[in-house]
């Protein structure tokens, strides 16, 4: 189950202010390690060969990204590129823009969401 709590919006947005929103509550972090321990008990596999898969899978994965190509993985979701903000005093003839800033983000749409673009 995942456990959220009932946000009211004040900001000085007259189209939010005074709305509510759902937002998640975040217990501990679950490491590679404890995952791997789950999954161990489910398969054949040995912790060792499952640490080993799911390190190699988050390089992959990350270098899709960087690809600018988007990484679907059934039953878990799809992850891809995205910007917070890219702001530009002007576009010019500039047709590719590359953001190698401090700010990296990894989008993650889980299975069975609609995608938007």
């Amino acid at each position: 189950m995942i456990n959220y709590r009932l946000v009211q919006d004040k900001s000085s947005n007259p189209r939010k202010s005074g709305k509510w929103y759902a937002k998640a509550v975040i217990g501990q972090t679950v490491t590679t390690d404890q995952i791997a321990d789950r999954i161990q008990k489910n398969c054949s596999m040995k912790k060792s060969d499952v640490v080993a898969v799911l390190s190699e899978l988050a390089e992959v994965i990350a270098d899709i990204v960087k690809e600018s190509q988007r990484a679907q993985l059934d039953g878990i979701g799809c992850f891809k590129a995205g910007l917070s903000k890219c702001e530009l005093e002007y576009m010019g003839e500039v047709e590719t823009i590359t953001v190698d800033g401090k700010k990296k983000i990894i989008l993650h749409r889980p299975s069975g969401e609609e995608e938007e673009g």
